[in-house]
């Protein structure tokens, strides 16, 4: 019988998902199963950081549709020495995290894949300044442990599902945090719109009202990254069924090499989710039904619109200027036309 009722269908949901994560959980204890999420989650970051890094220096230099992703490991090894003496690693596009997930239903050998992926980017490092950094980087990521399963097919499904521990990372601090407590999980920007199972859980936070504030942050802000990041807050006992957006990607200043929050940064961010107001370009608080049709799409960019910094243009003004210049250019033609008719009458 099919649970009738808002809140029955709400239990419903709840017991599933956890018993989704349950699953995924099997026989590893909680800080085992920590580490292999925080795991997986440093392996894409620095996949997708890698890639960000290529595809600008490409872009930059005249290709503009230029993606690391899909090239040939056999071309990208052109560029590994470069890479590494830059960034201390190297990944090639077919280990990059995107690609291996996208395999990873139809890789029998999962785990080795992925022993092997490791192994490369560790060894990337070897000879370089960076060695000592990488070496033992995933040493805690033991994909054929028998915690993970009794046997290889057993192991490889539970690492299917850790490869998509974007937001089943938040739904595991969201089943332990206090009914009182707060969490703000810095996040990639991909997970506020992407469609399949993160808006799946997306859909399950905002339907039970756990989301709180999504903070756009400014773009290279953190070591060995470039690509601007998100802060998704969550709340078990919120005051309203809406959520907070705060669009902080200009709150910077640019410190060397990276940009910086400085102190009046901080402030003005914390004042905004303090007060939950909507502040013109800046924060805007959006009802739950407003997310919902738009798909649970909670990015930033969605909500609070971006300041029109172009410079407003006065159309009479500009037609009455351009006709200036045509009457100035008309009556220079006039004066060149007579001087020739002079130079050709001397002559």
């Amino acid at each position: 019988m099919q649970p009738s009722t808002r809140a029955a269908q709400r239990a419903e949901l709840h017991k599933t998902i956890w018993r989704i994560a349950n699953d995924l959980r099997g026989s590893v204890d909680g800080w085992d199963f920590k580490s292999y999420v925080l795991g997986m989650l440093f392996y894409r970051f620095i996949s997708e950081n890698l890639t960000a890094y290529v595809n600008e220096q490409e872009r930059a230099a005249g290709d503009r549709t230029f993606n690391y992703a899909v090239i040939s490991d056999k071309k990208a090894e052109l560029g590994r020495r470069e890479t590494v003496a830059e960034r201390g690693f190297y990944i090639l596009p077919s280990e990059l995290f995107a690609n291996v997930r996208k395999r990873a239903d139809q890789d029998e050998n999962l785990n080795m894949t992925l022993e092997r992926v490791f192994k490369n980017i560790e060894g990337s490092a070897v000879g370089t300044e960076s060695e000592a950094d990488i070496h033992g980087l995933f040493d805690d990521l033991d994909v054929n442990s028998q915690k993970l399963g009794p046997t290889v097919a057993k192991r490889n499904e539970k690492l299917v599902k850790l490869l998509d521990a974007d937001l089943a990372f938040a739904m595991h601090i969201l089943k332990w945090l206090a009914v009182n407590g707060t969490a703000a999980i810095v996040e990639f920007p991909g997970v506020l719109y992407r469609s399949g199972a993160e808006q799946k859980i997306r859909k399950y936070l905002l339907d039970n009202n756990y989301v709180d504030a999504v903070i756009q942050l400014p773009p290279d802000l953190f070591f060995g990254a470039t690509i601007a990041t998100c802060i998704i807050v969550l709340k078990k006992s919120k005051q309203d069924n809406a959520v907070l957006f705060i669009d902080a990607s200009a709150e910077f200043t640019r410190v060397g090499n990276k940009n910086h929050l400085a102190p009046e940064h901080h402030t003005k961010v914390l004042d905004a989710y303090v007060a939950r107001q909507n502040v013109d370009h800046f924060a805007k608080v959006v009802p739950h039904s407003v997310i919902a049709e738009n798909s649970y799409n909670i990015a930033v960019s969605s909500y609070v619109e971006r300041e029109d910094t172009r410079k407003e243009v006065d159309i009479r003004e500009l037609n009455a200027e351009i006709a200036r210049i045509v009457a100035r250019q008309s009556r220079l033609r006039t004066e060149i036309d007579a001087i020739v008719a002079d130079l050709e009458g001397a002559a």
